[in-house]
């Protein structure tokens, strides 16, 4: 006896069956949910930029319309929103979805822009190796993409009026600015904060600051939390593992790391020698 023997000599029995399993088939097709509009995630990018005390018409009219038109000449670029405030413009890029994100960022980056593609490998070092100011690191690549950006997409005219200010800081300001940082080493510093301790914006306090000192914010705070970093462990009363968090790092190993390639010796060899 086989498998299709009873359905041969059952005729009728077969035909309610078949008949049954098609109605039941098509009563659950319907059932099934079905969304008109799919949920799917094009690729978006997110470009913010600040120009403090323009009017919501100046930042749409000089900042965001010309960066508009210069983004709609990106491959794959479908949609371009943007909305500005006081002092403050968003623009939201949203590709196809035949386009990475990947793929995107770079479209958007300039691919033969020698400064943006630095400004990548800087934030990928720091997502690699960890220092005492990757958050220091990460604001201050983000404001010298704003001002590529700006730079190269902006009215000229707008560009002046945004780089007028102090060519320097002055020395009431610098010292607030000094003093605030030595007395938060151990917190988690950020352009933000000291700007706001120098009453100036973000970037005409980056500007101004490498200017007076010499040496990006990022990097002066650095070199405090590893001067800061190296009396701790000559005094050798606290673990290596306090030192580290002290001086920004969130592991022992990540600051052995970044003290070896500054000092070119672990801290424990270094608390070796001066001991």
């Amino acid at each position: 006896m086989n498998l299709s023997e009873p359905f041969v000599r059952r005729p009728v029995m077969t035909v309610v069956l078949t008949v049954s399993a098609i109605l039941f088939g098509v009563l659950c097709y319907f059932q099934l949910p079905v969304n008109d509009l799919p949920t799917v995630d094009y690729p978006v990018i997110q470009v913010d930029v600040d120009y403090p005390g323009a009017s919501p018409e100046t930042m749409a009219a000089n900042v965001a319309t010309p960066l508009e038109r210069q983004f709609m000449q990106i491959n794959g670029l479908e949609l371009v929103t943007s909305k500005s405030t006081q002092g403050h413009a968003q623009l939201t890029l949203q590709f196809n979805l035949s386009k990475s994100l990947v793929h995107s960022v770079q479209y958007v980056g300039g691919l033969n822009d020698d400064l943006i593609k630095h400004v990548g490998i800087s934030v990928l070092n720091e997502l690699s190796e960890q220092t005492a100011t990757s958050r220091l690191v990460a604001e201050m690549s983000s404001l010298m993409l704003a001002t590529r950006l700006i730079q190269n997409y902006v009215d000229q005219d707008l560009i002046d009026r945004i780089v007028r200010g102090p060519a320097r800081l002055d020395h009431v300001r610098t010292r607030r600015v000094l003093d605030y940082i030595d007395q938060h080493l151990e917190d988690d510093l950020t352009i933000s904060e000291l700007a706001q301790v120098a009453h100036l914006s973000e970037f005409h306090f980056a500007r101004v600051f490498a200017t007076t000192m010499g040496m990006p914010p990022q990097r002066y705070v650095s070199q405090r939390r590893l001067a800061a970093a190296k009396k701790m462990i000559s005094v050798g009363k606290l673990p290596l593992s306090e030192i580290a968090f002290r001086s920004g790092f969130s592991s022992q190993a990540s600051f052995t790391r970044a003290f070896r390639r500054v000092t070119n010796m672990t801290p424990g060899e270094f608390r070796y020698y001066t001991r």
